[in-house]
């Protein structure tokens, strides 16, 4: 076969290689991308929070989740915290939020974003008090807007009051995490929305939905239905009891039930540090890799 011919298509074939690549939208992974995926364990991880919402939530570097007091610049009447709230009735309203992005109108959260969110919602706000929002930053691959689904971050922060679940976002699919590897800084800032200010770069579509309206161009109201947090009866009074004539031999003191989910989440992290040892094992990952996701999941127990 004469080289001469096949010179210039395998120059073509490269030519067409390279500028598919170059045409494909950014993806922002990082190294480990693909490993953190396969270690997720943010659901388990919420539902513990869940259980004690006091400290903030890191799901990775540049995502969390946190009942933070509210401050000053932050006025306005208290909130109707606690309240019991549906998880599916949040998630719905989660995800009809649509935004205007260039000329395109699409959704604000991706279905992953969804469900973190409106479990950490509506598990937290039982426990949350008056004077507490559930701020977030969430970044995820929204595939909808690329081929390979472009990570991009939201931020927002969420009450309820008036009656409603009230959304303030800060920023809606944002590039802030452009380029940003271990060690460096947010090409912009991670507000998660203010009640005082409106943010520039924000425009919610109006729901135009009954029990949905547009407060602000970065504000959206929900009328969920909604019940005080169950508080337990108090026990009934008791006859006095009968003395027996001898006491029964004192029994030995149950064991103390460990929480199931609890148990789950820590039996997930014993399994991810024997497989990060196999992949070592095998050359799958390098020792610094290693190293870091070991850390990381030893930071989980």
């Amino acid at each position: 076969m004469n080289r001469s011919i096949l010179s210039p298509r395998r120059v073509c074939l490269a030519l067409a290689t390279a500028a598919a690549f170059a045409a494909a939208p950014a993806v922002y992974a990082g190294p480990l991308d693909s490993l953190t995926d396969l270690f997720s364990d943010s659901e388990s991880r919420i539902t513990v929070w869940i259980a004690n919402p006091s400290e903030r939530l890191n799901l990775s570097p540049w995502d969390y989740i946190e009942l933070q007091q509210r401050s000053g610049a932050e006025t306005g009447a208290p909130n109707q915290h606690p309240v019991q709230l549906s998880a599916d009735a949040v998630a719905r309203a989660l995800s009809s939020v649509q935004v205007v992005l260039g000329k395109d109108t699409v959704a604000l959260f991706e279905q992953g974003e969804v469900s973190r969110l409106s479990r950490a919602i509506a598990g937290s706000f039982s426990k949350a008090t008056p004077d507490q929002d559930l701020v977030f930053v969430s970044t995820s691959r929204h595939k909808e807007l690329g081929a390979y689904g472009a990570k991009l971050t939201n931020t927002g922060r969420v009450f309820y009051a008036d009656g409603a679940l009230q959304l303030v976002v800060g920023l809606q699919l944002s590039d802030a995490l452009l380029g940003l590897r271990p060690g460096t800084s947010p090409t912009r800032s991670l507000e998660p929305g203010k009640r005082a200010k409106s943010a520039e770069r924000v425009k919610i579509v109006d729901p135009g939905q009954s029990g949905a309206r547009l407060v602000r161009n970065d504000w959206v109201a929900f009328r969920l239905d909604a019940s005080a947090p169950a508080v337990p009866a108090a026990p009934a009074a008791l006859a006095p009891a009968v003395v027996p004539a001898a006491a029964p031999a004192a029994q030995p003191a149950a064991a103390t039930a460990v929480d199931p989910t609890v148990q789950r989440h820590f039996s997930q992290q014993e399994s991810r540090l024997v497989l990060l040892k196999r992949m070592r094992d095998q050359g799958l990952i390098t020792e610094a890799e290693y190293e870091a996701k070991r850390a990381e999941a030893l930071k989980n127990l």
